[in-house]
This record gives structure tokens, sequence and C-alpha cells, in this order.
């Protein structure tokens, strides 16, 4: 997708791509700490919710500071032993603070079941990987250990997050079960930024708010000094898969991270995990926040809604023991193993009966069928459509009582396997999907991977090209160079690529024939008063591209480039 490729868009969402394409330009380490100066004065330690309250506290970390966090409730919180939800801010892993969030604590905590903790994790220009990572990590500690006093249940722990939080939120339910300290009961990466790999899309997109420059950027600012790939700095390189909590997520298909977010549930769903993944063609990144008004934003909106009262009503993860309890665990378990190994022993000693059955300890006479997995939800079941929002439905556990429903959800969707084989193969081909519809995205048994066009060696030098990290003390330097640099770019040219240019080159440069843009101009005109009264009228398509190509050539700046601008405004 290159940067005028705005038709790819759907209609909705055109006007807003072209406001964020000329307001989200910067993609500097100076551009980036200008933007977290500013939300650090006008929003820090204020709550912008009519809707929702927080409160904020503090923990000790190890190095002697303090972590910010905010537990937010619906206004006039009363409910106890609620869903604990820690959610982690987006903006790349360098931008941000958990205060922009609370579109989000509006939407999740408006049946007062869920309480949402959000902390204020250190951003990769303050403090790199795995700082990040360490924060929420303890911030998920703390939830456990003190969920009386958060009035949160300590078996129903969801992490989510959206942007650079859904990748953050990938990474924690990654090491929480690597840790075996705390047990995650569902995860919710919203368009999660997972990848520092680039892919086909990642690598080639001019996408507004988010964009290949700033990806680079980002990655390489998180990274730090540390040259470690480890899968918690970076989730998708990820190599095992298994245990993992179940997960929901959306994406659109001209989001830069649509490629590794798809890859990424693919890897989920082949290891046995639950996913809910819902794909929303024609949307780019973070359109359920930022384009409100349009109809797939609101689609999405009450999508994650639904889908979280399914995981507040399904999903729970009871925690493992601590200390010795632990150990008595494992040899109460120990026991039981010897004592029923000893009965078989006996059993086998008395020699084969006529009842096959009598020669089986008491335990083993009617073994207790081993509970399977659940299938992949039929994610579009979920949420009713725009007509059918007034029909009577049977409602979701309302009260507080801890019910499974007497139907399953997915049931709809336990088809024989070829014919449910069949569906995801015919669904895969991403670009042949209309954009006036949105799917739900599943996988066939063996997807072919997503390929990768840039090297893990070619990042930093690619990254170092486009954007360099600049030390504090030329900060201000390179904020005046960047304002001066964004007045004279226009918003609908293409960034500018830097040449590099050989002095045999130079010397040939002066040789080129230049004009100006008078020159152009008098042609414009010219040209004008030759052209026919009676010519037919173009579509208002083609004289645009026309203008796109005439500003390339004018760039080019070549001996050629008054014929070819001559020839161009003979079709104008």
């Amino acid at each position: 997708m290159n940067e005028n490729s705005i038709s790819k868009y759907k209609r909705e969402m055109q006007g807003y791509a072209d406001l964020y394409k000329m307001i989200f330009r910067s993609s500097s380490p100076a551009s980036f700490r200008r933007d977290n100066q500013i939300l650090d004065q006008i929003l820090k330690g204020k709550w912008l919710s009519s809707d929702t309250e927080a409160k904020t506290f503090y923990l000790p970390r190890e190095d002697g500071t303090e972590l910010r966090i905010l537990k937010v409730t619906k206004k006039d919180h009363e409910e106890n032993q609620c869903v604990g939800l820690l959610w982690l801010h987006g903006g790349g892993y360098a931008i941000g603070l958990p205060e922009m969030d609370a579109v989000f604590a509006n939407r999740f905590c408006a049946d007062d079941d869920i309480v949402m903790i959000l902390p204020d994790y250190r951003r990769s220009l303050d403090a790199p990987y795995p700082a990040a990572l360490e924060d929420a990590y303890q911030t998920l500690l703390y939830m456990k250990e003190n969920a009386a006093a958060l009035g949160i249940r300590e078996d129903q722990l969801f992490v989510g997050g959206e942007s650079a939080g859904g990748g953050l939120a990938c990474a924690l339910s990654q090491y929480a079960r690597d840790m075996q300290e705390v047990n995650i009961a569902f995860q919710m990466p919203l368009y999660p930024m997972i990848d520092d790999r680039m892919t086909d899309i990642s690598s080639h997109s001019y996408a507004p708010l988010w964009d290949t420059k700033k990806n680079l950027l980002s990655w390489k600012l998180y990274r730090g000094e540390n040259q470690e790939t480890a899968p918690y700095y970076a989730p998708a390189r990820q190599k095992n898969y298994t245990d993992l909590p179940p997960a929901f997520s959306i994406i659109g298909d001209q989001d830069m991270f649509f490629a590794e977010t798809k890859n990424y549930f693919k890897h989920l769903y082949e290891a046995g995990n639950q996913i809910m993944l819902k794909e929303y063609p024609g949307c780019f990144h973070a359109f359920d926040i930022t384009c409100p008004n349009t109809k797939s934003a609101k689609h999405a909106c009450r999508l994650e809604q639904n889908a979280l009262k399914y995981a507040v009503h399904n999903f729970f993860a009871f925690q493992p023991a601590n200390g010795s309890d632990t150990e008595e665990a494992d040899i109460d378990d120990m026991v039981e193993d010897i004592e029923s190994q000893q009965d078989l022993l006996d059993a086998y000693r008395k020699g084969p009966s006529k009842d096959p059955k009598q020669d089986l300890p008491p335990e083993a006479e009617q073994p207790k069928e081993e509970e399977t997995d659940e299938k992949i939800p039929d994610i579009a079941s979920l949420i009713p459509e725009e007509e059918e929002q007034n029909t009577e439905e049977e409602p979701i556990h309302e009260n507080n009582e801890e019910t499974v429903p007497k139907e399953d959800p997915f049931a709809e969707v336990q088809e024989t396997a070829a014919d449910v084989k069949e569906e995801l193969l015919e669904t895969m081909d991403v670009e042949e999907r209309p954009v006036s519809e949105s799917t739900a995205v599943p996988f066939p048994d063996h997807p072919e991977a997503v390929k990768e066009v840039i090297t893990e060696e070619e990042i930093d030098t690619i990254s170092n090209k486009l954007t360099q990290i600049l030390p504090e003390t030329d900060a201000e330097t390179a904020e005046e160079e960047l304002d001066d640099t964004e007045d004279t770019l226009d918003p609908d040219e293409e960034d500018p690529v830097p040449e590099i240019k050989n002095e045999e080159a130079e010397d040939q440069s002066k040789d080129k024939e230049s004009f100006t843009k008078d020159d152009i101009m008098q042609l414009l005109e010219k040209k004008k008063e030759q052209r026919h009264e009676d010519v037919p009228p173009k579509q208002e398509e083609e004289p645009k591209d026309l203008m796109t190509n005439l500003q390339k050539i004018i760039e080019s700046d070549t001996n050629d480039s008054l014929n070819e601008i001559s020839s161009f405004v003979d079709k104008l």
C-alpha cells in the first residue's frame, strides 16, 4: 500500500485518513519526547470521564522508584468480586499515558462488573525493554496478591491493551505462563504491535496514525542498547504457543499490523488455544477509537463489549498455591499415585477374573471422560446485527452468580471437518475480500506463512538511515529542524527519501537544464488557450493522477522534463 492508496479505505474512513495523515507526520525521537511532554502537562493525573472514576496509588519498584497505577471503576461502584482487567495503553512503547484510555474504561465498566487496573509503565524513551514488561508483571502479581482489597476475583484476572499495549499484553501472557506464579484467564490484545521483523505489509506502509517509519523507530527505541530478541520483546517471535489464555482481537486489513496479528492468532489456534479474531476490511489502525462515528467503529465497539461479557461468564483460571502449600500438594499427589500403582499390582497378583472390572482399583471402574477444548467461537454470533438489536435475546447472566450457559454458543461452528476446512480455505485470500463487508478470520490446517521481506540484520540499518536517535543535548536543535522541515512539506507528497549522490552525479547535475515553476505556469496557460472548447470532460480521478505524475516530473528536474510536462498538459 502506497501513500496515495486512500481509495482502499472505506468511504466513511477516507476523511479521517486524510486528517490523520496531515496531523501525525512527525516520526523522530525529538517529536516523541515532545508528544510525551504535552501529554504529561495536560492529561497526567486528570481522568476525563463522567461515567467512570479513577483512584491513584503507587507500587515501589526494586530500584527505589515508584510505579503509578490507576484503579478505574464505574461511578458509585458498589459491586464486589468483579473481574480484574489489567489494561495497557498504546503508543509504540514510547508514547502515552493510562489516562488516554478513558474511552475503553467507559466501554468495559458500563455494567459495573469489571475493575480496570491501568499501570503507567515506563516508556522506552525513559527505559527500554524489559522495563515496561517488568512494570506490567509487577502489577499483575499485585492484583493476584491483593484481590480481596481491590474487590476483584482471584480466578478471573484478564489482561488487554491496544496497539503497543496489546503487544505488551501478549508478552505478559507468555511471561506469566513461563513464570508459573500467576494464571491469566483471558487476554484481549486489540490490533497488537507484536513483531519487530517487517512483513510485506508493515515494511511498505504509509497508513495514517502509524506507518513504517514510526514502526521502525519505535522498535529501535524499545530495544535500546540491548540486542536481545527474546519472545517477550516481540511476542510474534515465540516458538511455544501452548497453554496460553483464550484470546480476542480485532484488526483492519489496512492496518500495518494486519499480517502479524493474523499470523499470531493462527499459531495460537494451531496450538489448541481458543481464539476470537474479527477482521474489518477497509479500516486502518485503531479505527475503533479514532473514527468513532463510523459504522465499522460502532460495530467493533459493541463486539468488544460482547466478547468481554462472554469471557466474564465463561473463562476462569485458578491461581497456583504459594510456597509450602505447593510442596504439600505435590507430596499428596505422589502418595496417591503410589497407592494407585500398588492397587494395580495387587489386582495383577490375584490373576484374571471372570469380570475384567474386578481386576481394576475402584477409581478405574468408571473412568471420567477427559474434557476437550472448545471449538473456535463464531465471533459474529457474539454481537447482533444492526437490524436485530431490538429483538428479544437470551440475557447473559445479569446477576453475579457463577453460572455457565446451558447452550454452547460455539455449537453453530461444530460442523464436519471437510466443510470447515473448505470454508477456511475460501476466506484466506485477504486481497479479494470485498471492502463492503467484514468477516471473521479463520485459519486452515496448514496456512501459508507470512512472507518476510526485511531480514533481522537489515532492520538496524534501515532504522538508522530513516531515523537517528539523538542525544538529549541536541533535542532542541532537532525539534527546530523538524518544525522547519514539516513547514516545507506538502501533505499530499510522499515522504522524502534521502538520495546518496557521488561526485560524478553532482557534476552531471550541473549540465542539466533547469526551469522554474513560473515557466511551467506559462506553459500551462499557453496550452489552455490552445485547448478546443468541444473537448469532452474527463473523469474526476484522471486529472488527479496526471497532476501527481506532473509533480513527480517537476521534482526530477531533468533535460526531458519540459517535454514530458508538455505531453501531460495535452492530456488535461
